[in-house]
């Protein structure tokens, strides 16, 4: 059994950082699951499973505040940690608004993840 029983759903376009967070979220016990866009994550999203989002701001096609406003339209539960490594704050207020978890750079660390999503 992994840290907790639910799944880490990963969306980011840019395979260096999906690839080091998958992996480190992996080393760490829990069971990951990784998108390269938002597109890919809401075909294969279900909404009867457990989890966390873990969702970049800033993505070509399908952003993450896309995601997040199609998430709230379907009335899904699932709490929402965006990562981004722009400065963008007005995206961010608008992200903060959405009713989801946090928002956090890219480069602010597995640690910093991991103990959001703990403390969720």
């Amino acid at each position: 059994m992994g840290a907790v029983d639910t799944t880490i759903f990963l969306v980011d376009d840019d395979s260096s950082v999906r690839d080091s967070l998958c992996l480190a979220l992996h080393h760490a016990g829990f069971e990951v699951r990784s998108f390269d866009s938002g597109e890919a994550f809401v075909e294969a999203y279900r909404a009867d499973g457990l989890g966390c989002l873990v969702l970049d701001l800033r993505m070509p096609g399908m952003s993450g505040l896309e995601v997040q406003q199609w998430l709230n339209a379907c009335q899904a539960r699932l709490p929402v940690i965006f990562i981004s490594g722009h400065s963008d704050h007005t995206a961010r207020n608008q992200a903060m608004q959405g009713e989801r978890l946090n928002s956090l750079s890219s480069h602010s660390g597995f640690r910093r993840c991991s103990t959001a999503y703990a403390e969720r």
